[in-house]
């Protein structure tokens, strides 16, 4: 694993130091919440008081694994994909900040 800290300070939010974890190994550009992009899952996610951490991985081939087209959805550019993106995580804040009294 390797990791890769930095400090998220992105359209005037407040400052804090992120510390992830990540396996180059597995290819997949995910990871907890809405982190992702590193050359690999992120297997911990350090942020403020809270880690997340995989605790398994289980890569079982499925079969008879059928995906089917939804229908009756908007199809959104990517600039409206990203700006669902920060409106939804705004309401998480909003949200944690509600039930905690802490501020994010």
């Amino acid at each position: 694993a390797k990791c890769i800290d930095f400090a998220y300070d992105k359209n005037n939010k407040p400052n804090f130091e992120v510390e992830a974890w990540y396996c180059p190994e597995i290819p997949i550009q995910l990871g907890p919440l809405t982190y992702g992009g590193l050359p690999g899952l992120i297997l911990e996610l350090n942020f403020n008081e809270f880690t997340y951490v995989v605790e398994k991985i289980n890569f079982e081939k499925l079969n008879d694994f059928n995906v089917t087209k939804p229908t009756g959805q908007k199809t959104v550019t990517e600039l409206e994909y990203w700006k669902l993106v920060e409106l939804k995580s705004q309401e998480k804040r909003e949200e944690y900040e509600k039930q905690t009294g802490k501020k994010l």
